[in-house]
């Protein structure tokens, strides 16, 4: 238009800047969302990176518990084991003596096969 001469030299420089500034504030705008993007992405990745974090740290507590677990039973079993060997030594220092129903007096000790232990002092 101002080639043209329908509009003055002012009002010609005064549309330019205006498109010029209307150029500048599209790309501060394009600058600022370009800007939150990142840091949205950035925010994604920190919030991926914690949740791992947490992932790794609950399967180690779950780790430590199941071997702590694993630890008691296995000392459980070794206890059982103990206090079934105790029972089978406690029932044959039984063994070592023959008692009687009821109260007597031994009159004669038969020996019945090769092995046999008789005490001193025994009559045949």
């Amino acid at each position: 238009m101002y080639e043209k001469g329908l509009i003055p030299l002012t009002t010609f420089e005064q549309r330019k800047l205006k498109v010029q500034e209307t150029a500048a504030k599209r790309l501060d705008a394009e600058n600022k969302w370009n800007i939150s993007r990142n840091e949205l992405d950035n925010a994604r990745i920190e919030f991926s990176t914690v949740l791992n974090e947490y992932a790794n740290k609950i399967a180690k507590a779950e780790s430590d518990k199941f071997s702590t677990l694993s630890d008691r039973f296995e000392s459980e079993n070794k206890l059982n084991k103990l206090k079934v060997e105790q029972e089978n030594y406690r029932r044959r220092s039984g063994f070592y003596y023959i008692t009687a129903p009821q109260d007597c007096y031994i009159t004669q000790a038969v020996v019945a096969g090769v092995g046999e232990t008789v005490k001193e002092g025994a009559l045949w």
